[in-house]
Parts: C-alpha cells; sequence; structure tokens
C-alpha cells in the first residue's frame, strides 16, 4: 500500500485530503508544518509528500529543499498560490498544483505520481 504525508497548517485541508486519498486505497498521515514533517520523516517512509507552501516554521520551499537533500527520490506535490518562479528557490522531483486546487485535478496528478504508467 502506497503511503502519502499532508503537510498543511488547515485542518480542513488536512481532513479533505486525508478523506479523498484513503478513499483511494492509500494510507494517509498528515502533519501542520514543515518541521513536524520533517521529524515525520526522520521515522516514517512515505511514497509521496504533499504540502502547502505558506505555513509556520518552515514554508514549503523550505521543506522541499530539506526532502530533496534527504530524499532525493521522494516526489512531492507543492500547493500554492504563488508560482513557482516567484519562490526563488532552486528545487527539485516535485510537482506544482495552484491553489486553489481542483480536487479531481490533484487526484489524477497524485495517480500519475504514484503510479507513472497512469495517464
Amino acid at each position: 500500500m502506497k503511503k502519502v504525508l499532508i503537510v498543511d497548517n488547515y485542518e480542513e485541508i488536512r481532513n479533505l485530503l486525508h478523506s479523498e486519498l484513503v478513499d483511494k486505497g492509500l494510507k494517509v498521515s498528515a502533519v501542520a508544518n514543515g518541521k513536524e514533517a520533517e521529524a515525520y520523516l526522520k521515522e516514517n517512509q512515505v511514497d509521496l509528500v504533499i504540502t502547502s507552501y505558506f505555513m509556520p516554521h518552515m514554508n514549503g520551499a523550505e521543506l522541499i529543499s530539506s526532502i530533496n537533500n534527504q530524499f532525493p527520490e521522494l516526489p512531492i506535490v507543492l500547493l500554492s498560490m504563488i508560482t513557482p518562479s516567484e519562490m526563488q528557490a532552486e528545487l527539485k522531483n516535485y510537482h506544482y498544483m495552484p491553489k486553489p486546487f481542483i480536487l479531481s485535478h490533484l487526484m489524477k496528478l497524485v495517480d500519475k505520481v504514484l503510479d507513472p504508467l497512469t495517464d
């Protein structure tokens, strides 16, 4: 079973994504910020991280950079109202989805990332 970590400071978003991803047959964990995500990833293996950009303690770009350094093959989906060029960060191995996002589009992206043979 594939495992997904959701990182978002809004409980409503975490709950929505958790419910949708569990319905897809995925094992899902959720944390409220990048620091919690770093701690979680040190103790647990996941197949995908879905993170917001604006969060307390560490923004999404800082989290992606940290993940890139520690787990270079771990794919990430970044949900943000600002574009990657506005972030001014050198990030690798991530997919960008603008906020507000359409849930069905995000689920298609999750399918594509977790199973590259899926269209």
